[in-house]
């Protein structure tokens, strides 16, 4: 085995409990960015109209304490994990929170992305990305609803 330990990542779909209002995912985005820096976790969560997918990457040990906690979180439902995989390295450098039908004018809070309102890359670029990126951009175009 490398002396540079193999990364893991997760991404999860699911359904949120119920609607979030704007100052709840701000708190959201505080709460998540401190726990996710304390497990050394990178990734992004993407929400829109009670809707969730979230890329989880670092540690597999920390990777799955996180994820567990999310999975026994009250505020979510329906979770679905369409990948799990070891990788070699980060694709999110950095953990961001996007939100849809926002006013990110009103957002100013470090971690927070313009992700759902940017254009997307054209297709045959898109299928050049990481899967995670992949899935994230599918749940970006399909109207940012998990399959539930």
């Amino acid at each position: 085995m490398s002396a540079v330990s193999k990364l893991h990542q997760i991404v999860y779909v699911s359904t949120a409990h119920r609607a979030f209002s704007h100052d709840e995912l701000q708190s959201l985005l505080v709460e998540c960015r401190a726990n996710n820096q304390e497990h050394g976790i990178t990734g992004m969560l993407l929400y829109h109209d009670g809707g969730f997918i979230q890329a989880l990457e670092g540690q597999k040990a920390d990777v799955l304490h996180v994820y567990d906690r999310i999975f026994h979180d009250s505020r979510h439902r329906c979770i679905i994990k369409p990948l799990e995989r070891s990788v070699e390295r980060r694709n999110f450098p950095d953990w961001k929170m996007g939100f849809q039908n926002l006013d990110a004018k009103t957002i100013n809070l470090p971690g927070f992305t313009r992700f759902l309102q940017e254009p997307s890359p054209r297709r045959e670029i898109r299928d050049e990305l990481d899967l995670s990126l992949q899935l994230l951009f599918s749940f970006k175009e399909s109207g940012s609803q998990p399959v539930a």
